[in-house]
């Protein structure tokens, strides 16, 4: 092989490895190319995961703060109420004291229910029939007219019923503490809401919507 052809055969081989070098870069770059999509994917498919994962755990953490509030204020709330029904039954039990204390006097009790009876006819008329408690009937019998005596009703009072049996007035002592107490009860939730007033911060944690 003389040296020409010893020059031909080199320059050949350096053909070769250089297209062969070049090829290699390329095929290198295209895979490289596609690992750095490859990766830019995934780092999106991570965040956009992350991103869901984070709304997840705000919703849940905003459904729990919802719910403790719910529970807060229906705690606040039974409270409340609770705080009115004892003030109630100790209003109730003041205005019964009240009443037994006024049937221990024989002559306080018997001007009670004549000045009840006397209300009662003023508004039925005096020749309407009535009732009064069981120990007061001989005292209070009108132009000859005994009245029936109350059943059942340990503090007694007066009924009066017209002569046409239809219209009926309610003076017990029953009755007439009923309706104190609602007035009392009236009263006091206003004077309840008065205070509620006075703690805006309460009020507002009482108010759902």
């Amino acid at each position: 092989m003389t040296v020409s052809d010893r020059s031909d055969l080199e320059d050949f081989l350096s053909s070769i490895r250089k297209e062969g070098e070049e090829r290699l870069e390329k095929r290198r770059s295209e895979i490289e190319d596609r690992i750095a999509d490859m990766i830019a994917l995934r780092r999106q498919e991570v965040e956009s995961l992350m991103k869901d994962m984070r709304e997840e755990q705000r919703r849940k953490i905003d459904g729990m703060r919802r719910e403790s509030r719910l529970k807060l204020r229906g705690e606040m709330q039974r409270a409340v109420e609770d705080i009115q029904r004892e003030l109630a039954e100790k209003v109730r039990i003041a205005l019964e004291k009240r009443l037994d204390s006024l049937t221990v006097s024989e002559g306080d009790y018997l001007a009670s229910v004549e000045a009840l009876t006397d209300e009662a006819l003023s508004v039925l008329g005096e020749d309407a029939s009535f009732s009064v408690s069981p120990s007061l009937v001989d005292c209070l019998s009108r132009d000859g007219r005994a009245p029936s005596p109350l059943d059942e009703d340990d503090w007694g009072g007066c009924v009066a019923v017209d002569t046409e049996g239809g219209a009926v007035v309610d003076n017990t002592f029953r009755s007439r503490l009923d309706k104190v107490f609602q007035r009392a009860i009236g009263e006091l939730a206003v004077r309840f809401d008065e205070v509620m007033e006075r703690h805006p911060d309460v009020r507002g944690r009482l108010r759902l919507s």
